[in-house]
């Protein structure tokens, strides 16, 4: 009896944790959107890479954590959207996942630009829930 109490606060403590990183990791790594395009950031601030809307081939909206061996993951919210954006050029991040703060901004975003979004059209639109 006592191993099973220990082994199940062990196993609530490590869940804890598990959360606890995926919502720092969203204060490490963001993406941000701007008028022409995405912009990558590191500790919110330090912008490591722009994307321009142009250079964007497709999106697709991804359900759950899947999404590809080959994708430059940049994940970093629990339990929201993903979305697969697929750059025109490129070869190791020719495919990028993001989950962004507001997916209705990001939609926003593509639309204005004229960037095809996969899902979106079929009503499938993630549902909005609250910024992290």
């Amino acid at each position: 009896m006592e191993l099973s109490i220990i082994a199940g606060a062990a196993f609530t403590i490590v869940g804890f944790l598990a959360i606890w990183k995926l919502e720092v990791v969203s204060y490490i790594y963001a993406v941000r959107l701007t008028a022409d395009g995405i912009e990558f950031c590191l500790l919110r601030f330090w912008i490591v890479r722009r994307l321009p809307y142009s250079e964007i081939e497709s999106v697709g909206i991804q359900r759950g954590w899947g999404g590809g061996l080959f994708a430059y993951n940049f994940k970093n919210r629990l339990f929201k959207t993903a979305f697969l954006i697929r750059k025109r050029k490129g070869w190791f991040t020719r495919r990028i996942l993001v989950t962004p703060a507001s997916d209705s901004e990001l939609l926003r975003a593509l639309a204005n630009a004229h960037v095809p979004v996969a899902g979106a059209a079929e009503g499938r639109a993630p549902k909005e829930g609250s910024p992290r």
